[in-house]
């Protein structure tokens, strides 16, 4: 980022941006001078909700919200379980072991009938891992995971470039474990 917070591929970070706009997420980052917009949350695939921090909206007929941001301010029906991983957007990916606990954790709810609803702050990158490697999980090659999540949610998923090599990497790994 240069001192004018514009990166090289034009994108600028905005400063006091609303979290919730009309029930959609007003984006973080901007390009070529337009807001970007993603929606509250996206259906990804059976009983997977990604989305963004809930401030004013939640999906409906949650049964598990899985919290990868740093914060919570918002109410929880008590007949949703809160489960909080403060995971960092950064170039560092969270520690393998404790993401590995918490996917299997969460396909283990999904495979029980439960809905989990996965966010962070936008529903872009620390969440877009979660659901990348649950869908890794389940049997998705990373590239077509990470195609779903960028078609459905937005092509500003795992803009994170950490986040998608580490995905990929997953992959690789347990192919040529399975291979072996």
């Amino acid at each position: 980022m240069s001192r004018s917070g514009e990166s090289a591929d034009g994108v600028r970070a905005l400063r006091g941006y609303s979290v919730v706009d009309g029930g959609d997420v007003v984006g973080i980052t901007q390009r070529d001078g337009d807001m970007v917009r993603v929606p509250a949350w996206t259906v990804i695939g059976h009983n997977l909700i990604l989305g963004a921090h809930p401030a004013d909206t939640m999906p409906p007929n949650l049964d598990v919200i899985a919290n990868v941001d740093s914060f919570r301010f918002y109410d929880v029906p008590d007949s949703v379980l809160y489960l909080h991983f403060g995971f960092r957007d950064s170039n560092a990916v969270p520690d393998e072991t404790e993401l590995g606990i918490v996917v299997t954790f969460l396909n283990d709810l999904r495979a029980a009938g439960k809905t989990v609803f996965v966010h962070c702050r936008l529903g872009l990158n620390r969440s877009a891992l979660v659901a990348g490697l649950m869908l890794i999980d389940e049997g998705y090659r990373a590239k077509d995971a990470i195609h779903l999540l960028r078609d459905l949610r937005s092509p500003l998923v795992l803009e994170n470039r950490a986040f998608e090599r580490y995905l990929l990497s997953v992959d690789r790994k347990r192919r040529a474990d399975a291979a072996a």
